[in-house]
């Protein structure tokens, strides 16, 4: 889990800096990365509401 968050973090910067010169394969693995990084994030920040009766 942590190298997927390196390795995908890193494709995101290099995607970025480099723009003009990022292969594909590093540009999809940046893509990949953003939407299953950006679902998880959203979920796991977004817990469901506490009953009002604390049941």
């Amino acid at each position: 889990m942590v190298v997927y968050l390196m390795v995908g973090l890193v494709a995101v910067v290099g995607w970025v800096v480099r723009a003009g010169a990022t292969p594909e394969l590093v540009r999809v693995l940046a893509t990949t990365f953003l939407g299953l990084a950006i679902p998880i994030v959203a979920s796991y920040l977004n817990a469901p509401p506490t009953p009002p009766n604390g049941v």
